[in-house]
């Protein structure tokens, strides 16, 4: 390991490693560390989602959004203790940040649909989703050596699959880490699954609710 960098980052979270991404396309040497034998950070144990008012993606899908109501929103939430020119940034960069991953990476942002703001009641909130944002599936082909190194397990189901997140043909089941996915559709064309109590042992992982129990 060299001793000298022009750039430090600390922590191998999305943030991280994305400022990593920035000061080495500018020509920095960078140097990641991370304190836990795996990386990822939170981000590779949660869904991963990210929060962008007045994106594109949102827009392609005919939503109607601003990134002043996305700064009107924060500004609700914070009883007057946040700082202005840090919220601006945030959501001034937000639609950066996503032509940046799309200018110098494979990840893709995709929307959530129907994954409303935690307070859309507030002024500048969105009840029916579009700011959410999580990754599209991204290949490890040629990063296999990578694959045990990430905090984590891989799961099946990602934000837009879960019933919060929309996903008309999936909303009518419950979903577990790692539990099997839908093998058949019922009469109305909606994917169809056992719980523990209608299925193998195998299929145990299930919670005691499907389409068979209602």
């Amino acid at each position: 390991m060299e001793e000298n960098y022009d750039v430090v980052v600390l922590g191998s979270g999305a943030a991280g490693l994305t400022a990593a991404l920035a000061a080495a396309v500018q020509g920095a040497r960078v140097a990641v560390f991370e304190k836990a034998e795996l990386i990822g950070g939170t981000t590779a144990l949660s869904g991963a989602g990210i929060w962008i008012p007045g994106n594109k993606i949102a827009a392609r899908a005919g939503i109607e959004d601003s990134q002043e109501q996305g700064l009107k929103y924060l500004l609700s939430l914070s009883n007057g203790m946040i700082l202005p020119e840090l919220a601006e940034a945030l959501v001034d960069g937000g639609p950066q940040l996503i032509d940046f991953l799309e200018a110098h990476t494979e990840i893709r942002l995709q929307l959530v649909p129907g994954y409303p703001d935690y307070h859309p009641e507030h002024p500048g909130g969105l009840a029916g989703g579009g700011r959410t944002l999580e990754p599209a599936l991204v290949s490890f082909s040629g990063l296999e050596d990578w694959t045990a190194r990430i905090a984590g397990d891989i799961q099946r189901i990602m934000l837009v699959e879960m019933p919060l997140g929309g996903a008309p043909e999936w909303s009518h089941l419950r979903f577990w880490p790692n539990a099997p996915p839908p093998t058949s559709k019922d009469s109305a064309g909606r994917w169809s699954a056992a719980c523990s109590r209608h299925a193998s042992p195998a299929a145990s992982r299930w919670p005691p609710a499907c389409a068979a129990c209602g």
